[in-house]
C-alpha cells in the first residue's frame, strides 16, 4: 500500500466520522395553510403618551423596501404584497401603532438597499447590519434570528466548517469586502458576488461556485423545490443572522416605539409565527444511504493498515525515540544560543578567519546603525554610520587573536546612527572547532561614551571647585577627627585664603591648622574643641564666632560653620568655612547706635509734638470759646461777618493742627480705636450739621439717603468715623461751588453679628484729574491747581482718612472726572450692637430732639469745679457754663487749689486741665479718686488736654478720669457732657431745643413736599427712572427721621413699581402718608 492510498483511506474515514454528527433545525415551508387557524389580534394595546399619539398621527404612509425573492423571511407575492415571517411582524406594528405602509417595488435586494440610501425608502424589512445601509439608518431590536449554512453540490467533497472552504469559490450575497466581517473564521476564498439567494444556489448548481453561504430558512426551501438531489446543506457556518427593521434618519423618533412593539409581542405569538412558516427537520452531513456504502470498505482497509503500521512502529519506536531526544537537545541548544545572542544588550559580531562578518546581533545593528543582511559575508561595514569605526583596530585585533589564540581587549571610537562619535571598550575571543580551518573570532564592545563624558565632567567639576574655593573670600577647609580616645584633629584640605591667617605662605596644611589653633587663646581653643567634639557625637552643625590675632598683631572677629558627616571607614569629617566678620560686627554696632539715636529722636519728636499741641491748643481754645460766646445778634452786620471769619479761621487752624497730630500718630503706630455702641445715622447727621452753614452760604443742596436696611446701632469708634465723614464732607463742600453734595448710606451685606456698610459722598465740584487721583491719598498731596485757586489745605486729610478706614478694616475708593465731580465710597464692616434697645415707633423728630432732656434726680449735687491755669481758658469755660444757665461753679488755678476746694465742697463734676503748675491734672484726678475710697462718694472727673497723643489720654483714664476731651471744648460738647451726666436741665438752657426741632421739622416738611411734587410729576410724565430715584430718596429720608408710616408707604410703592398691576394706588397711599406726617408735625410745632 502506498502513502497516497493510505492517506485517501484516512481522509475518507475522517469524513465518514464527521458526517455522523447531525443537527436538527427548522427550515422554511412555502405558503403554509392558515385557513383552519383563527386569525390572531395584532393590536398589543401599548400605553402611549399624548406626544406619541400626536407624532404617530402626523406620520405619512411609510415607504417599505423588501427583498422580493427572500421567502419565507420576506418576499412579494403574486398580488404585489409583502408576505412571509416579516409580514406578520409588520401587522403588529400597523395595528398597534396605527402606521400606514406603502410598498416600493424593486427587482432585487441590491436595488432595495440603493433606494433606501437615496432616501426613497423609509423602512427596510429583514435587514442586518452588514447589508450596506447608509450610516444614518438605525436598526430595531432583532425579531428573527436564524443560522447561516454552507450549501454545496450533492456529490461535492465533505465540508465540516468554514475552514474547509480554503481556496474555494464561494458565492456570497452583497459586498465581498465585508465577507470576513460577516462570516468570522472564513479563510481565504475566491468570492463570487450574487444578487440573491436564488442566484447563489444557481451558481453552485451550474458549477460557477463551489459553495454558497446563506440563511438556512431561505436556502432549504429553494433547494427542496428546485435543486432536490443536486444541492445539499453541507454544514453550518457557525453564525446566527439577526434580522431587524431599518428606520431612515428622519423617522428616528419612531424607532423606540417599534422596539416597544417588538419587545411586547408575546412568546406564544412568536412561536405561532415560527411554526406557521418553518416546520421540517434537516440533517447536516452525508446521506445515511451513502454512509454505509462508504464505511464498509474503509473499515476493512483500516484494519489491515493498522496491523501493518503496528508492526512497523514496534521496530522503529526505539530509534525514533533516541533521534527525537537528540533533535530536541540540538534544537534547544541552538535556540538558546540564538536567543542569548539576540537578547544580550552588548553589541556582538562574529568574523571568520578571512575577516568576513558571519553574524551580528540586534544590539550591534542598533549601535552601529546597519542591517545584518548588509553586513554578513562582507569584510568591512557598508558606507553608513559605522564607516567611521576604527576598523584597523578591530581587524588587527581579530588577526592577532587568530594567530596567537589569546584574547584581546582595547578601546575604539565609532560614529553611531545618531551621527555622534561614541567611545567603546572591545573584547575579541577565538572560537574554533575540532578542525582549526573553521576558526572564527567573537567580537563584542560596550559603549562607554556616557562614562567617559562623566569622568571628564567630574574632572572639570573638580578643577572648577578647586578654582572656586581658592577664589572665595573665606577660608574653606576640611578637618577630621583622627582619634576619638585622645582627640586630635587633622586638616585634610584648606584653600589659599588660609595664608592670611599664618605667618608663612609655604606652610603645609597640617602646620597651618596647628598655627591657627595656637593663634587662639586657651579659652577660645577649649571652647572650639568642645563644640567639635559635641558635633562628632550629635552630628549637629558647628556654628561659632571668636576673636583671632592676625599676623600683623591686630584682632579680628571670625565666624566658623562646619557640617559634619560620618566617614565610611569610621570617624567624623567636617566641611566648613571661616569668614572674617569684623566689618559686620562693626556695622552691627553702628546700627545699634543708630537705632538708639533714632529712638531718642522719636522720643524727642513725640515730646515736641506734645509740647506744640499743648502750647497751640491752649490759646486756640480760648479764641474759639470767646468767639462762640460773643452775642452775634448784638453785633453789626460787618462785625458779625468778621467774627464768623475769625471763627472759621480758628476752626481751620485747629483742623490743620489735628491733621498734623493724627498723621504723626499714624506714622508712630499710636492710633487707638475705641469699640463702643454708636449710631451711624447720628454720626452722619452730626457731620452734615457741621458743614450745613457752609452749604447754606454757597447755596448748595445737601442730599441725604439712608437705606432702611442700615441697623440703628453698631460697635465702633464714633469719634474717628465722625472725623472721616466730616473731612470728606468738608472736602466735598470746599471744592463744590454749585450743585449738590450727597451722602448715601446703604447696607450691602449682613450676617447675624456684622453688617457691611457702603457710605458714598458725591459732589458736583471741580473733579480730579487721573494723574492727581493716583497720588491724592499720599501725605501732603493735593490736586494741581487747588492751592492756586484759593482752596488751600495741608494735603493730609485724605491720607488720614485712608489710614483710619484701613485701621477699621475697611476700604476707601475714589472716582472722579475733571469738571464733573467726585465720588468717594467707604466700605466698612462693623459689628452690630445687639444690646441696643428698640427705637420708639412714632415721631422721630420729637424723639431725636427730646432725647437730650434727661431728668435730674431730686436732691443731687449739681455744683461744678473748673480747674484751669490759663485765665482766658478759665474764663471761657465759666462763660460757657453761664451760657448754659449753670452758675453754680467754682474756679481753681492749679491742682493744689482744686484739691483743697474739693475737700471743702460737694461737687458733682470736676473739669480739669492736665498740664498745670504745682499739681497737674493727672495727679489731681488720682488724688480725688483716692479720697473717694475714703468718703464713699463718686464725682465725675473730666480731663481737658491740649496733647492729642494716645499716651496722654491713657494716662488720664488710668488715673481715674471718666472722659478725656482734646481742647477746645465746644459749647455743644459741653452741653452734651452736662446732659449725659444729668447736670443740665435742658428746659432752661440757653440753647432752645424746641427751636432746633421746629427749624429741623420745617426743613423736613419742605423737602418731603418738594419730593412728593417731583414724584407726582415724574409719574404723570411716565419717567420711570426718575420715579424710582425720588421714591428711593423719600424712603431714605423717612427712615432717617423714623417716619414709619411714610417709610412703609414708600417701600410698598417701590415694590409696586416692579409688579404688572401698576402703582397708582400705592402712589396715592404714599401721598396721603406724607400729607398726614406733615400735618402732624406742624401741629406738634405750634406753641
Amino acid at each position: 500500500m502506498n502513502a497516497a492510498f493510505l492517506s485517501g483511506l484516512l481522509r475518507a474515514g475522517c469524513r465518514a466520522a464527521v458526517c455522523l454528527f447531525t443537527t436538527v433545525v427548522l427550515v422554511a415551508c412555502p405558503h403554509p395553510d392558515h385557513s383552519d387557524s383563527p386569525h390572531p389580534s395584532h393590536d398589543l394595546h401599548l400605553p402611549l403618551t399624548q406626544a406619541d399619539r400626536n407624532y404617530l398621527a402626523s406620520l405619512p404612509p411609510l415607504r417599505l423596501g423588501v427583498d422580493p425573492h427572500w421567502a419565507p423571511m420576506a418576499f412579494v407575492d403574486q398580488q404585489g404584497r409583502i408576505d412571509g415571517i416579516s409580514a406578520d411582524y409588520l401587522d403588529f406594528l400597523q395595528n398597534t401603532l396605527g402606521i400606514r405602509f406603502r410598498l416600493v417595488p424593486t427587482r432585487s435586494w441590491g436595488e432595495t438597499i440603493r433606494l433606501a440610501n437615496e432616501g426613497r425608502i423609509d423602512i427596510v424589512v429583514a435587514v442586518s447590519q452588514f447589508d450596506g445601509l447608509a450610516p444614518g439608518f438605525a436598526l430595531s431590536v432583532p425579531y428573527v434570528r436564524y443560522p447561516l449554512v454552507i450549501v454545496t453540490g450533492e456529490t461535492a467533497p465533505f465540508i465540516g466548517s468554514l475552514e474547509d472552504l480554503e481556496g474555494a469559490q464561494v458565492a456570497i450575497v452583497g459586498d465581498l469586502q465585508t465577507a470576513s466581517v460577516r462570516f468570522p473564521g472564513l479563510p481565504s476564498v475566491h468570492g463570487v458576488s450574487v444578487g440573491s439567494a436564488e442566484d447563489g444556489l444557481k451558481a453552485v448548481a451550474q458549477g460557477r461556485a463551489f459553495a454558497y453561504i446563506g440563511n438556512l430558512g431561505v436556502v432549504d426551501r429553494i433547494v427542496r423545490e428546485r435543486y432536490a438531489g443536486t444541492l445539499r446543506v453541507a454544514a453550518p457556518a457557525d453564525r446566527i443572522q439577526d434580522l431587524s427593521f431599518g428606520v431612515a434618519p428622519r423617522f428616528a423618533p419612531l424607532l423606540p416605539l417599534i422596539n416597544r412593539v417588538l419587545s411586547g409581542i408575546p412568546e406564544a405569538e412568536r412561536e405561532r409565527i415560527q411554526n406557521s412558516w418553518l416546520s421540517t427537520r434537516f440533517t447536516f452531513g452525508i446521506a445515511p444511504r451513502r454512509l454505509g456504502f462508504v464505511l464498509a470498505p474503509i473499515a476493512v482497509i483500516t484494519v489491515v493498515f493498522l496491523a501493518l503500521l503496528t508492526l512497523n512502529m514496534l521496530r522503529l519506536r526505539k530509534e525514533v525515540r533516541h533521534r527525537r531526544r537528540t533533535e530536541r537537545e540540538l534544537v534547544f541548544e541552538t535556540r538558546f544560543k540564538a536567543l542569548l545572542m539576540d537578547t544580550v544588550p552588548i553589541p556582538v559580531c562574529v568574523k571568520d578567519a578571512q575577516g568576513r562578518y558571519v553574524a551580528v546581533n540586534p544590539a550591534y545593528e542598533q549601535a552601529v546603525g546597519v542591517r545584518s543582511e548588509n553586513v554578513v559575508g562582507k569584510m568591512l561595514p557598508p558606507q553608513g554610520p559605522g564607516r567611521d569605526m576604527d576598523v584597523d583596530v578591530f581587524a588587527q585585533a581579530a588577526r592577532a587573536v587568530i594567530e596567537t589564540g589569546r584574547p584581546a581587549q582595547g578601546e575604539l571610537r565609532y560614529r553611531g546612527p545618531d551621527d555622534t562619535t561614541h567611545e567603546a571598550v572591545y573584547w575579541v575571543r577565538l572560537c574554533s572547532g575540532e578542525d582549526d580551518d573553521r576558526a572564527a573570532v567573537l567580537c563584542a564592545f560596550v559603549d562607554v561614551s556616557d562614562l567617559r563624558r562623566m569622568e571628564r565632567r567630574e574632572l572639570e567639576h573638580k578643577r572648577r571647585l578647586v578654582e572656586l574655593t581658592q577664589a572665595l573670600p573665606s577660608v574653606v577647609f576640611q578637618v577630621r577627627l583622627a582619634r576619638a580616645a585622645r582627640p586630635r584633629f587633622e586638616l585634610v584640605f584648606v584653600n589659599r585664603r588660609a595664608d592670611a591667617l599664618v605667618r608663612s605662605h609655604e606652610t603645609h596644611a597640617g602646620d597651618a591648622f596647628a598655627q591657627f589653633m595656637r593663634a587662639l587663646d586657651r579659652k577660645q581653643r577649649r571652647r572650639l574643641t568642645k563644640m567639635f567634639l559635641r558635633s562628632a557625637r550629635s552630628l549637629e552643625r558647628v556654628r561659632a564666632e571668636f576673636m583671632l590675632e592676625m599676623p600683623d598683631r591686630h584682632q579680628a572677629w571670625f565666624h566658623v560653620e562646619a557640617e559634619p558627616r560620618m566617614r565610611e571607614g569610621g570617624g567624623v569629617e567636617w566641611s566648613g568655612y571661616l569668614h572674617d566678620v569684623t566689618e559686620a560686627k562693626e556695622s552691627h554696632a553702628a546700627l545699634i547706635d543708630a537705632k538708639h539715636e533714632a529712638e531718642e529722636a522719636a522720643r524727642a519728636r513725640d515730646s515736641f509734638i506734645a509740647t506744640v499741641s499743648h502750647e497751640l491748643r491752649t490759646p486756640m481754645s480760648g479764641i474759639i470759646g470767646i468767639l462762640q460766646l460773643l452775642d452775634h445778634d448784638g453785633l453789626a452786620k460787618d462785625d458779625r461777618h468778621l467774627v464768623e471769619m475769625a471763627g472759621n479761621a480758628a476752626d481751620l487752624s485747629l483742623r490743620i493742627l489735628n491733621d498734623i497730630l493724627d498723621f504723626a500718630k499714624s506714622d508712630n503706630g499710636e492710633f487707638s480705636l475705641e469699640s463702643a455702641p454708636m449710631s451711624i445715622v447720628e454720626i452722619a447727621e452730626r457731620a452734615a450739621g457741621f458743614v450745613a452753614p457752609e452749604i447754606m452760604r454757597k447755596g448748595l443742596r445737601l442730599l441725604r439717603d439712608v437705606s432702611p436696611a442700615v441697623a440703628s446701632r453698631h460697635i465702633g469708634d464714633r469719634q474717628r468715623l465722625g472725623q472721616v465723614l466730616l473731612n470728606l464732607l468738608g472736602n466735598a463742600v470746599k471744592f463744590t461751588e454749585r450743585g449738590t453734595v450727597s451722602l448715601a448710606i446703604d447696607a450691602i451685606d449682613e450676617t447675624a453679628t456684622h453688617q457691611t456698610l457702603s457710605i458714598r459722598i458725591v459732589d458736583t465740584g471741580i473733579g480730579i484729574s487721573p494723574d492727581d487721583q493716583a497720588r491724592l491719598f499720599s501725605p501732603f498731596s493735593q490736586a494741581r491747581g487747588t492751592v492756586a485757586s484759593g482752596y488751600g489745605g495741608t494735603g493730609l486729610g485724605l491720607a488720614i482718612c485712608r489710614r483710619l478706614i484701613e485701621r477699621m478694616g475697611g476700604a476707601i475708593e475714589l472716582e472722579s472726572e475733571l469738571g464733573r465731580g467726585t465720588t468717594i465710597t467707604l466700605t466698612l464692616k462693623l459689628p452690630l450692637d445687639t444690646s441696643a434697645p428698640p427705637v420708639a415707633p412714632e415721631d422721630g423728630i420729637e424723639q431725636k430732639c427730646g432725647a437730650q432732656r434727661a431728668a435730674t434726680s431730686a436732691g443731687a449735687a449739681r455744683r461744678i469745679l473748673l480747674v484751669e491755669d490759663q485765665p482766658i481758658n478759665r474764663e471761657v469755660l465759666r462763660r460757657q457754663l453761664a451760657n448754659l444757665n449753670v452758675v453754680d461753679c467754682d474756679l481753681a488755678e492749679d491742682g493744689a487749689q482744686a484739691l483743697s476746694a474739693y475737700g471743702q465742697g460737694d461737687y458733682a463734676m470736676v473739669i480739669t486741665d492736665c498740664a498745670m503748675p504745682v499739681l497737674d491734672g493727672v495727679a489731681l484726678i488720682g488724688s480725688i479718686r483716692r479720697r473717694e475710697r475714703e468718703t464713699g462718694r463718686r464725682t465725675v472727673l473730666i480731663a481737658l488736654t491740649a496733647d492729642a497723643t494716645s499716651r496722654q489720654r491713657e494716662a488720664c483714664l488710668d488715673a481715674g478720669a471718666d472722659e478725656v476731651y482734646v481742647k477746645p471744648l465746644s459749647l455743644d460738647q459741653l452741653r452734651a457732657l452736662l446732659v449725659r451726666y444729668r447736670l443740665l436741665d435742658t428746659g432752661g438752657a440757653g440753647f432752645d431745643d424746641d427751636d432746633l426741632r421746629d427749624d429741623l421739622w420745617r426743613q423736613l416738611s419742605q423737602t418731603l413736599a418738594a419730593d412728593l411734587e417731583t414724584l407726582w410729576a415724574a409719574s404723570t410724565a411716565g419717567n420711570s427712572q426718575r420715579v424710582r430715584e425720588v421714591a428711593h430718596a423719600i424712603a431714605g429720608t423717612a427712615a432717617w427721621f423714623q417716619l414709619r408710616e411714610v417709610a412703609d408707604a414708600a417701600a410698598r410703592f417701590q415694590q409696586a413699581l416692579d409688579e404688572p398691576r401698576g402703582a397708582q394706588a400705592p402712589l396715592l397711599a404714599l401721598k396721603q402718608a406724607i400729607e398726614r406726617a406733615i400735618a402732624h408735625g406742624n401741629a406738634s410745632a405750634q406753641p
